[in-house]
Protein backbone atom coordinates (compact mmCIF):
# COMPACT_ATOMS: atom_id res chain seq x y z
CA UNK A 1 0.00 0.00 0.00
CA UNK A 2 1.73 3.42 -0.98
CA UNK A 3 0.88 6.65 0.79
CA UNK A 4 0.20 10.08 -1.08
CA UNK A 5 3.24 11.22 -2.61
CA UNK A 6 5.28 8.01 -3.24
CA UNK A 7 6.30 6.60 -6.36
CA UNK A 8 7.60 3.02 -7.30
CA UNK A 9 10.69 3.33 -9.18
CA UNK A 10 11.84 0.05 -11.12
CA UNK A 11 15.37 0.26 -13.26
CA UNK A 12 17.82 -2.46 -14.34
CA UNK A 13 21.98 -1.94 -14.17
CA UNK A 14 23.09 0.57 -17.03
CA UNK A 15 24.99 -0.37 -19.84
CA UNK A 16 28.02 0.10 -21.92
CA UNK A 17 28.50 -1.23 -25.24
CA UNK A 18 32.10 -0.51 -26.48
CA UNK A 19 33.58 -1.42 -30.40
CA UNK A 20 36.71 -2.12 -30.46
CA UNK A 21 38.72 -2.19 -33.38
CA UNK A 22 42.30 -3.63 -33.09
CA UNK A 23 44.99 -2.79 -35.42
CA UNK A 24 48.78 -2.08 -36.02
CA UNK A 25 49.47 1.72 -36.31
CA UNK A 26 52.56 3.82 -36.17
CA UNK A 27 53.41 6.06 -33.36
CA UNK A 28 55.92 8.62 -32.00
CA UNK A 29 56.36 8.64 -28.30
CA UNK A 30 59.74 9.66 -27.95
CA UNK A 31 59.88 10.90 -31.83
CA UNK A 32 60.97 7.97 -33.13
CA UNK A 33 58.00 6.26 -35.48
CA UNK A 34 57.60 3.07 -34.38
CA UNK A 35 54.98 -0.02 -34.67
CA UNK A 36 52.17 -0.31 -32.17
CA UNK A 37 48.94 -2.08 -31.66
CA UNK A 38 46.24 0.54 -31.48
CA UNK A 39 42.45 0.38 -30.47
CA UNK A 40 40.11 2.23 -32.66
CA UNK A 41 43.84 4.09 -33.68
CA UNK A 42 44.55 5.23 -30.25
CA UNK A 43 47.70 5.32 -27.87
CA UNK A 44 47.27 4.63 -25.34
CA UNK A 45 43.99 2.25 -25.37
CA UNK A 46 40.88 4.20 -24.77
CA UNK A 47 39.95 4.93 -20.88
CA UNK A 48 37.17 2.94 -19.46
CA UNK A 49 34.78 4.42 -17.18
CA UNK A 50 31.98 2.74 -14.95
CA UNK A 51 30.53 2.08 -12.03
CA UNK A 52 29.31 -0.55 -9.85
CA UNK A 53 26.74 -2.66 -10.88
CA UNK A 54 27.37 -1.36 -14.78
CA UNK A 55 27.31 -3.73 -17.05
CA UNK A 56 29.45 -3.60 -20.37
CA UNK A 57 29.76 -5.12 -23.36
CA UNK A 58 32.47 -5.47 -25.64
CA UNK A 59 32.78 -6.23 -29.07
CA UNK A 60 36.70 -6.46 -30.05
CA UNK A 61 37.51 -7.05 -33.91
CA UNK A 62 41.26 -8.28 -34.27
CA UNK A 63 42.39 -6.89 -37.42
CA UNK A 64 46.80 -8.26 -36.55
CA UNK A 65 47.91 -11.26 -37.51
CA UNK A 66 48.28 -12.78 -34.03
CA UNK A 67 46.29 -13.61 -30.99
CA UNK A 68 45.10 -10.12 -28.91
CA UNK A 69 44.72 -10.41 -25.36
CA UNK A 70 42.60 -7.75 -23.18
CA UNK A 71 44.02 -7.36 -19.69
CA UNK A 72 42.77 -4.63 -17.23
CA UNK A 73 44.54 -3.00 -14.83
CA UNK A 74 43.86 -0.79 -12.23
CA UNK A 75 40.40 -1.89 -10.88
CA UNK A 76 38.60 -0.57 -7.63
CA UNK A 77 37.62 -3.60 -5.70
CA UNK A 78 34.68 -2.86 -3.69
CA UNK A 79 34.04 -1.96 0.15
CA UNK A 80 37.67 -1.90 0.41
CA UNK A 81 40.77 0.88 -0.44
CA UNK A 82 42.75 -1.68 -2.83
CA UNK A 83 42.52 -2.12 -6.63
CA UNK A 84 43.44 -5.05 -8.23
CA UNK A 85 47.05 -4.92 -10.31
CA UNK A 86 46.36 -7.28 -13.10
CA UNK A 87 42.92 -8.80 -13.81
Amino acid sequence: MREKGQATVIAKDPHGYYTWNVIYGSISQLGVPQQAILINNQFPDPEINCSSNNNSVFNVFNNIHEPFLVNWHGIQLRKNSWQDDGT
